[in-house]
């Protein structure tokens, strides 16, 4: 049975039992600041189980899940075990306060014995060890073998929640008996140590509580069902089962993945253990980079995108164990798009776009590995006394420069080195307090708990801000944030824009009893719910009407450029072509900001071509038009979507006539001619294929006109020509200074030649050579360099070694014609010796090295100890 028969049939079943189904969520979470993916089929629901409204009590849904960073990460055991992975799809039932213990327990089974006809003798049933109640059902309702149930304890059939806070609650287990062949080492019946004998296949939660940021559990005002199945472990039981294939990475999910790896390495799968778990690793993360990136996640050094640059570079350098030294990866993208676009059809149209990311991904890492290459000697070098690297040298290695600690360890092992690993982990630890402290869902978890209850108690906030700009409302909850100083207000409804799609929130006052209170921002900590977010303490009795007015003129900037926004993406469509996609928003008051996937820089031609396409819709002052629709209907007409929004059957569309349409919430102006005009400042890279324009609009424009009018005066006036002559004279002052630098260069060089006493003054014979040494004073590099070439010319025949003071800086070159170097004279292990006496490091070949050290005082200890100082580069 193929997967996508699979995905088919387990909706179907649970459709037919009254479940919507519900399509998969992003990876990333919307609007949860507790999670930094979507991690488990129930992750998107966790607002239904607080008891929010919703349409549906039964739901079906097979989720996107990644499992790779932060609570709950499977990364590093990939490649390791046969039965975890970092993405997968979790297919999971769930219930809202509707049907509880006894229909997921029968139901399950059903599925399992009579859809899927799996073996009833083989499979193994786990429960909560305090839940008589499931322990029953099994044995009552369905008729399973009492001693074919073992009761676990919390690490094994406690579930949840899904981030610090939220959903949790005991749970029941269906595992499959592989065979005692598959695992001897594992006992008959032992679930617990269960190794690769018994897998689990099928896991049904029932959350009851709802667990606090302090580990205190309270009941659940709406308990339900939870349950979560992976595809990929289902699939190889039923292929299995069918044709005797042996782990996950056999089924038709993975196949042929492995076949396209097999071929591009020259390695036969199942040839030996080791090689088969790296290439394991490598389609399973690369599985993962297609689908974060296909929604516009991108690897950086930070947050998520470090999640996706260790899982790329991890797979990369596994690819160095199977014979892969140039970039490959990029090449298996197109066999992961081909496997799940029956599923996944939007994987089409982003394949090339992910392709070519992570081509620049995989080279800038084999960058990275070549400069750490010399790096790595220099640090193994100065700690050959100890032979051991230390936890902050460690430290920076893998967080500076992004070396892989395993790559380390192998290098170290080959050079009989230690390392300090207790200290390393200390500082990663460290690392990970100081981002959890500044990760929102640790500080604001009692707030975001509050607003939650206010989101259940009494729904969405009702937007009035497209038509009003002022509103009298009800106040529903106070909420302080005492460690910011900071008070959430929150109302019925509200004129105030929450920040949303990129788009600041609205600032300006909220007015009770005569007295006025600043709102510093709006934003949803809780999807639905606005919060007027004031920079004081404030006290308002709940119930209490109060008066909330928006600052006018920033909300008008901000429609400007938002709407602005619109017109840029489409300019670019049409400039740089229909793939661009856009990656990231801001909609500030003085400006906008645009990130888009675009493979190298815009030149500055086409970025007038397109500041033109947004300045003649502008002047044409045509209508802007919003309308409310489906969500198909939208996309049937062409409306843009993103990856990283979240839609609802019902979409507000906003158009430009024929120019520009897309799904959008926030705030636009009526006409184009409202915004005035639009000028791009900059076009720049913030990653890897992505590029970023920032513009600004009407009145802020026009001050930016103004400063480079004011620039262009200033230039006039001060050489005293007209503006269309400023470029040529400005080149011709360039050239002038140039001349002058070099004559002065030259002009300095000489007095520096000619206070040279006679050159025979400063010479000793040493190791049948004779060597004159000098020490110095010079303006730059290229003065020293031409001082040794002057002495070169004047005396072939000799070593040179020249101390020279360069404004500050100690350089040393050491220079040896070709008889000394048969006579064992080798410039860079000199200059290399007398550097290193000197606190410094340089070297080069045997004619001439160059080296700089701390200071220009060790200058006459070299000159005088040279002998002693150079020994050890002539034993060499």
């Amino acid at each position: 049975m193929k997967s996508f028969d699979l995905r088919k049939l387990y909706v179907n079943f649970f459709k037919e039992k009254g479940h919507t189904h519900v399509a998969s969520d992003h990876l990333v979470p919307h609007k949860d600041p507790t999670l930094l993916f979507t991690t488990a089929g129930m992750v998107p629901f966790k607002p239904l189980y607080m008891g929010a409204p919703t349409d549906y009590t039964r739901a079906v849904s097979i989720q996107k899940c990644l499992r790779a960073g932060g609570k709950g990460g499977d990364l590093e055991l990939v490649g390791k075990t046969l039965r975890h992975h970092t993405f997968f799809e979790m297919l999971g039932n769930f219930s809202f306060g509707d049907y509880f213990k006894e229909e997921a327990i029968c139901w399950a089974w059903d599925f399992f014995t009579s859809v899927l006809n799996l073996p009833v003798d083989k499979l193994w049933v786990s429960v909560y060890k305090d839940d008589e109640e499931s322990a029953k059902i099994w044995i009552n309702k369905v008729g399973f073998p009492k001693e074919r149930i073992c009761y676990l304890g919390d690490a094994d059939n406690f579930w949840g929640p899904a981030g610090q806070s939220g959903a949790c609650g005991p749970c029941s287990e269906i595992h499959i008996d592989l065979g005692e062949k598959r695992d001897p080492s594992v006992k008959e019946g032992d679930l617990e140590n269960g190794g690769e004998r018994y897998l689990e296949l099928w896991n049904l939660v029932f959350p009851q509580f709802d667990q606090l940021e302090n580990g205190d559990r309270q009941p659940l005002p709406c308990p339900g069902i939870d349950t979560g199945m992976g595809l990929e472990r289902l699939t190889f039981v039923m292929q299995h089962l069918e044709k005797g294939i042996q782990n996950n990475y056999q089924t038709d999910l993975f196949e042929p993945l492995i076949e396209e790896l097999s071929r591009l390495s020259g390695i036969n799968y199942s040839h030996k253990v080791e090689t088969d778990n790296f290439m394991h690793a490598i389609v399973d993360h690369v599985r993962a980079l297609t689908f974060c990136l296909a929604e516009d996640l991108m690897p950086s050094n930070e947050g998520r995108g470090y999640v996706l640059r260790r899982i790329l570079r991890r797979a990369y350098r596994f690819g160095e164990k199977i014979n892969l030294r140039e970039p490959f990866l990029h090449q298996l993208v197109p066999c992961v798009v081909d496997i799940m676009k029956g599923a996944y059809p939007d994987l089409i149209d982003v394949q090339k776009r992910v392709e070519d990311i992570i081509l620049l991904e995989e080279q800038g890492f084999q960058k990275t590995l070549d400069q750490c290459g010399a790096f790595l000697e220099d640090i193994f070098k100065k700690n050959e006394d100890t032979r051991r690297l230390s936890g902050p040298v460690i430290f920076k290695l893998y967080d500076t420069y992004g070396f892989p600690i395993d790559m380390l360890s192998d290098i170290a092992l080959e050079k009989d080195f230690s390392l300090d690993l207790d200290s390393f982990k200390s500082l990663m630890n460290d690392q990970k307090k100081r981002a959890r402290q500044g990760w929102t869902g640790e500080k604001k978890a009692d707030i975001l708990k509050k607003m939650s209850e206010v989101f259940s108690d009494h729904g969405e906030t009702i937007f009035l801000g497209y038509e009003n700009l002022e509103a009298e409302a009800k106040v529903l909850a106070v909420i302080k944030d005492l460690s910011e100083k900071q008070t959430y207000i929150v109302t019925d409804e509200t004129p105030f824009y929450a920040e949303s799609g990129g788009q600041a929130g609205d600032k300006g006052f909220v007015t009770f009893n005569g007295n006025k209170y600043e709102v510093c921002d709006t934003k949803q900590i809780v999807e639905g719910i606005s919060s007027h977010i004031c920079s004081e303490e404030i006290d308002i009795p709940e119930g209490s009407i109060v008066t909330l007015e928006i600052d006018k003129k920033r909300r008008l900037k901000l429609m400007n450029n938002h709407t602005a926004t619109h017109l840029l993406q489409s300019a670019l469509k049409k400039e740089l072509g229909e793939d661009i996609r856009q990656a990231g928003s801001l909609v500030e008051e003085h400006h906008l900001r645009f990130d888009f996937n675009y493979m190298g820089s815009i030149p500055i031609d086409v970025l007038r071509v397109i500041e033109k396409k947004v300045n003649n819709i502008i002047w044409s002052n045509i209508a802007v038009g919003t309308q409310k629709t489906s969500l198909s209907e939208a996309k049937k007409e062409g409306a843009l979507s993103f990856f990283n929004e979240k839609y609802g059957d019902l979409v507000r569309v906003v158009s430009v006539a024929d120019f520009s349409k897309e799904l959008c919430g926030g705030t636009h102006v009526l006409s184009t001619g409202d915004i005035g005009f639009f000028k791009i400042l900059s076009e720049s890279s913030v990653a890897a294929g992505i590029r970023r324009i920032t513009a600004v609009t009407g009145e802020d424009a026009m001050s930016k006109f103004y400063e480079y009018e004011k620039q262009v005066l200033d230039l006039k006036h001060l050489l005293k020509v007209e503006p269309s002559r400023i470029f040529e004279t400005v080149g011709d002052l360039q050239k002038k200074l140039k001349d002058s630098e070099s004559a002065l260069k030259k002009m300095s060089l000489q007095k520096v030649l000619s206070d040279v006493r006679p050159l025979e003054d400063d010479v000793f014979s040493y190791k049948e050579m004779s060597v004159w040494a000098k020490v110095i004073d010079l303006q730059d590099k290229d003065a020293l360099k031409s001082f040794h070439d002057a002495i070169r010319a004047r005396k072939p025949e000799w070593v040179l070694l020249i101390f020279a003071n360069v404004k500050g800086k100690a350089q040393i070159i050491v220079s040896v014609p070709e008889n000394g170097v048969k006579l064992g004279w080798h410039a860079g292990r000199i200059v290399k010796a007398l550097a290193k006496h000197a606190g410094g490091g340089g070297g080069g070949k045997p004619n001439v090295a160059q080296a700089g050290c701390k200071d220009v005082k060790y200058f006459p200890t070299l000159l005088k100890d040279f002998k002693t100082i150079t020994l050890e580069a002539f034993s060499a």
